[in-house]
């Protein structure tokens, strides 16, 4: 890492917070708190090892944490409508990304942004710690130190 993010007491170094594999099994998405970028690894097919993928780089500053990968429910799903939430936990927001896969890889285009207190100040001391999608797929609840946040995920990119 060539220098501190403009967290230097969280980000003075890379913090990966967990690993997700997306909904078609070929790729690994690693969020790094302390680098505010999203690592991308392709899993080869052959051999099953992670080879580098140009990372998702994030809003200095935020965090990021923690990822889920979300599809809509119906039948007729196409992995284009794959959307991705990502929970940052120093400026507290949640962000939604649409997926598109190409030959070569992930694109990511932001649709949604709301800071984990909708709107409102978050209270000192929070922090968003983990995000989850909901068993039927039509909420995202995004848990924090002090409280927690649910919303309608078919909902917030439309």
């Amino acid at each position: 890492m060539p220098a501190p993010g403009p967290v230097p007491d969280r980000q003075d170094a890379s913090h990966p917070h967990g690993a997700i594999v997306d909904p078609t099994g070929r790729f690994v998405l690693v969020p790094d708190l302390g680098m505010d970028r999203i690592h991308i690894f392709k899993i080869s097919p052959s051999n099953g090892r992670l080879q580098p993928q140009a990372p998702l780089l994030v809003k200095p500053g935020s965090g990021p944490r923690h990822a889920v990968f979300w599809t809509p429910s119906s039948k007729a799903v196409s992995i284009d409508d794959t959307v991705m939430y990502l929970v940052s936990e120093l400026d507290n927001t949640l962000s939604a990304f649409k997926i598109r896969y190409t030959r070569n890889g992930l694109g990511f285009t932001k649709i949604f942004e709301e800071n984990t207190y909708g709107g409102e100040a978050a209270p000192d001391g929070s922090k968003a710690s983990g995000i989850q999608i909901t068993v039927r797929s039509t909420s995202c609840a995004v848990l924090s130190s002090i409280s927690n946040l649910t919303i309608n995920v078919s909902q917030a990119w439309k």
